[in-house]
This record gives C-alpha cells, structure tokens and sequence, in this order.
C-alpha cells in the first residue's frame, strides 16, 4: 500500500539524517545554511551548535511550541500505522523497528520545541514556498528535504518550479531530496527541473546519498548558480 497523507505533517529529522541525504560535512563551517520546509526538525539546533550558521523556514512556526507539539502528537499514530501497512517500503537496516523510528522522531521533536522555544524568530522564519522572506543570495546553500519532489501529485509543476526558482535566488547553490514521489516512483517533474535550471544558466548534478530511509529514495539534487566573475 502506498503511503498517502492528505496535509503535510510536522515530522522531523536529526543532524545525522541531514548529513547522510545532503552531506552537511562537507559544507564549510560557518556557512549561511537555509532549511526550506524544515517542520520540527532538529537539524538546525544540532548544526548551529556545531558551528553551521542555520535559518530554519516553514508556516508551521506561526504556532506556538505547545501547538506544534500537540499536532505531531496527533500526526504520530497516522504516520506510524501508515509506515506499519507499507515495511517493504522502507530500509530498516539502521534504524531497526518502527518502534525505535518513532523514538528517534520523539527524540527530534523535543529537541526541536527546546531550540525552538529557546530561539523562536531569530532562527525560525515562518514562511513557505513558492515565496520567500529573504534577500537574493543570503544564504550560501538551501536545503529542502522530503517535500518537493515527494509532493508533487499534490503540489503540481507550477509550484514546484516556482520554488525551485525561488530557492535559487535566495541561496548560491540548493540540495534536494529525495527524487522521487511519496509512492517511491520516480519524479515526473525532475526532467523539467534540469531543463528549467539549464535555461536559467545554472549547474544540476545528481548525487548518491550516503543512506536514506525510504526505498528507492537514494540520489539528491544539487543546482549551483554560476559563480560571479571578479
């Protein structure tokens, strides 16, 4: 059974999950790094203290700490019976039962509502594609992880393309993942997106992860603007 939702959901993401799909290290210390779409992960807290300058951006900091959490609390059983109906789906070679998944994302979330709480504003922006509240090339790189190409039967080719275009402007080089749908296909609009960012005289290479969760979700996105002559 594919896995389905109606609505996104606030379902996080650690440090070492961001580092295996967008390969954090290797982006230098200090870097002005931009988490599209983040939800309540808890990658910029770990990467801020590591030394990574992250903004976090997603609608769902309107709400409160307490509102957020009692939205993943209500997201939490639909998303776990989902992944119980659709194992084969998903790699369990690390993480080991859904059981321990679903401790790590409890995991995530408080450390997410503790930085949050602690940093509100300053490091998350409420804002959310395909329009963004920040100046042209403020960031050194953007990430978005699982939701544009993951979302696309819903979220459509204009917006996708729009969004794509709009993280350009905002950073000096974007990272996506994953590539395919929420069914584990392959993206219909991944060919119109190199297309897209050809045109615009930018560079695209796909890249293999190092580990990703679901089936078939193995490759990222990585799109740089020209460099700037001196």
């Amino acid at each position: 059974m594919p896995f389905h939702l109606h609505e996104a959901v606030p379902w996080g993401r650690n440090l070492e999950e961001y580092d295996e799909i967008f390969a954090i290290h290797a982006i230098p210390r200090g870097a002005r790094i931009l988490d599209v779409a983040a939800g309540p992960a808890s990658f910029a807290a770990e990467a801020n203290a590591d030394g990574w300058r992250v903004t976090a951006a997603d609608p769902l900091y309107v709400s409160s700490a307490a509102a957020i959490s009692e939205r993943f609390q209500a997201a939490r059983t639909l998303v776990m019976e989902q992944i119980n109906r659709n194992l084969s789906g998903y790699r369990w070679d690390r993480i080991g039962t859904p059981r321990r998944l679903e401790a790590r994302r409890v995991e995530t979330m408080r450390a997410f509502l503790k930085d949050f709480e602690r940093h509100g504003g300053d490091r998350y922006v409420e804002a959310s594609l395909p329009k963004l509240p920040f100046a042209d090339a403020a960031f050194d790189v953007a990430l978005c992880s699982h939701f544009l190409f993951l979302n696309e039967a819903t979220q459509g080719r204009a917006f996708t393309l729009a969004s794509v275009k709009e993280m350009l402007r905002v950073a000096r080089e974007i990272r996506l993942f994953p590539l395919v749908r929420m069914d584990g296909q392959s993206s219909r609009l991944l060919p119109q997106i190199l297309a897209s960012v050809a045109r615009q005289g930018h560079s695209a290479t796909i890249e293999a992860v190092d580990w990703s969760f679901q089936i078939g979700a193995t490759h990222r996105l990585v799109v740089r603007r020209p460099a700037i002559a001196a």
